[in-house]
């Protein structure tokens, strides 16, 4: 049987940058595990390798030597996982701007039945500790993304064809929702008191990975020494 890698994040954490980057550089298509349709975005479905279910909701994966499975959701074995860490307050604004501004942003900080907090979301998969997990963080990647698909391949034990996917300007001309422009004008930023909430709710886990606090301007947060 054919391997499964899961490809695990919170909500707007880089999920889809990875997909690309195995679809284009390793030749890895990718199935989320829940409906999706990249709102019909052809061209992204084909950058992203992304794999629509049958009726009867299979997915042909063809001929390759993983399986990759997206997921937002809770770990549901022991199968190698790829989790994608993004500083909590930049996932949150993104989540609020994907949402189309649906879901208010406390509601995002402080979670809600279905919807969990960003620390309990990193706590589900606890990627420093499980077993048979590459933690690759956001801002590390989009640093190096050549340096990011040697792990990849060296953890999937598949090599890479390339080591490079188009720009992030690229891909925001492609799409513009899944993926925005760095210097979009219209890009939600947290209000300094939502900064402070956002610490309040995760900051043991924000700084178990290394996020830094910030600084006095937020309210009922202490800066790290």
């Amino acid at each position: 049987m054919i391997p499964v890698v899961w490809l695990a994040s919170y909500p707007r954490s880089g999920n889809i940058m990875l997909r690309i980057i195995l679809a284009q550089c390793f030749g890895l298509p990718s199935a989320a595990i829940y409906g999706e349709t990249l709102d019909g975005n052809d061209t992204l479905k084909q950058l992203t390798g992304s794999l629509m279910p049958s009726e009867d909701g299979v997915f042909d994966f063809g001929d390759v030597p993983v399986r990759i499975l997206k997921t937002h959701g809770r770990p549901q074995n022991a199968a190698k996982a790829i989790y994608v860490l993004r500083n909590g307050v930049d996932a949150t604004a993104s989540f609020h701007d994907h949402g189309k501004r649906q879901v208010p942003i406390d509601t995002l900080i402080h979670g809600r039945p279905g919807l969990p907090t960003w620390s309990e979301h990193v706590n589900w998969w606890m990627p420093r500790s499980r077993p048979n997990t590459l933690l690759l963080r956001y801002e590390e990647v989009t640093a190096d993304i050549s340096g990011a698909i040697d792990m990849i391949g060296a953890f999937i034990g598949v090599a890479p064809t390339c080591h490079a996917i188009p720009s992030r300007d690229e891909l925001a001309s492609v799409d513009g929702r899944w993926v925005r422009s760095a210097t979009a004008s219209n890009r939600t930023r947290l209000s300094p008191e939502q900064v402070a909430e956002f610490w309040r709710t995760n900051a043991a886990v924000m700084r178990e990975y290394g996020y830094d606090a910030p600084d006095c301007r937020c309210p009922g947060v202490m800066a790290a020494a």
